[in-house]
């Protein structure tokens, strides 16, 4: 199955929404389920939102968290004297 959004649900505040987001391969009881991943982001609210502006606001601001958290693990990778990219477990000559 592809990748996608599987359930958002949005918590309307008074200073900020709080959104969640799940994106995942499969429905979540699901046996052949192999990548999952939750969003929890407080956003600002919109004066007219759907809910795709506020998934995509969600969406930015773990982008942008997972880049930086990204880039620092391949920083300490490097620092660390290791290659970025390991060979495959069982290579295919």
């Amino acid at each position: 199955m592809p990748i996608t959004i599987r359930e958002t649900t949005i918590t309307p505040g008074v200073e900020q929404d709080a959104v969640q987001i799940r994106i995942a391969d499969a429905q979540q009881d699901d046996q052949m389920l192999s990548f999952e991943l939750t969003i929890h982001a407080n956003v600002r609210p919109l004066l007219c939102p759907t809910v795709a502006h506020v998934q995509r606001q969600a969406i930015t601001m773990a982008q942008e968290a997972l880049s930086d958290i990204h880039q620092r693990l391949g920083l300490e990778i490097v620092q660390a004297g290791c290659a970025l990219e390991l060979p495959p477990k069982n290579p295919t000559y």
